[in-house]
């Protein structure tokens, strides 16, 4: 049976959780549990957890977690990985991103940052030029499964956009064209005199 807007009952269901709190809280919940914490946000509570431990205070990772809210060894996951990254040196470009993933063909990255850094204006260069040149890459690189996809596109033009590379030394691509063009897999013949 349906209650009327008006009366005393829909009056006390609508007063007594303020939606404003029930949708916050609830999405900090979802938030928590889909694993949605920010690069930055799990930087701050590495931080957070370290300085805490070396003011002298004697927390362990598993009452860190449940003071934050965090599910159990999500924590201990996160620090060891930043751990892991500064010390190798990894820096991330976008705090506001979930996770950082390395391109899954770096060969290839690094071949097509080369390309894109001697055009004069790289955010111009159309998808079909960036595709055309991915594959000659990726197939003089001996790479099969690579398709070049618009998701791959996408992404590398976002990745170049945050890093942008200058032009340098020549590409392994184009070394590995030289390479085999005379039939001596780029290794010269001496002569007797030579010797």
């Amino acid at each position: 049976r349906p209650v009327a807007e008006g009366s005393p009952a829909s009056r006390h269901r609508t007063s007594s959780l303020p939606p404003s709190l029930t949708r916050q809280s609830n999405s900090q919940v979802c938030t928590k549990n889909a694993g949605e914490v920010t690069i930055g946000e799990r930087l701050q509570l590495v931080d957070e957890f370290e300085r805490r431990k070396d003011s002298g205070e004697r927390i362990s990772m598993p009452q860190f977690e449940r003071e934050k809210g965090i599910p159990p060894d999500r924590f201990k996951q996160w620090y060891y990985a930043i751990k892991k990254q500064r010390e190798a040196g990894v820096q991330t470009a976008d705090h506001t991103k979930k996770r950082i993933r390395p391109p899954k063909y770096p060969q290839i990255e690094v071949e097509m940052r080369q390309w894109m850094a001697s055009h004069e204006d790289p955010t111009k260069v159309p998808p079909k030029d960036i595709r055309t040149k991915a594959m000659e890459i990726a197939i003089q690189l001996g790479i099969g499964d690579f398709s070049a996809s618009d998701s791959w596109i996408n992404s590398f033009r976002e990745r170049c956009r945050q890093n942008p590379s200058p032009p340098s030394e020549p590409s392994a691509a184009a070394a590995a064209t030289a390479a085999g063009t005379d039939g001596t897999d780029g290794m010269t013949l001496m002569s007797e005199q030579e010797l």
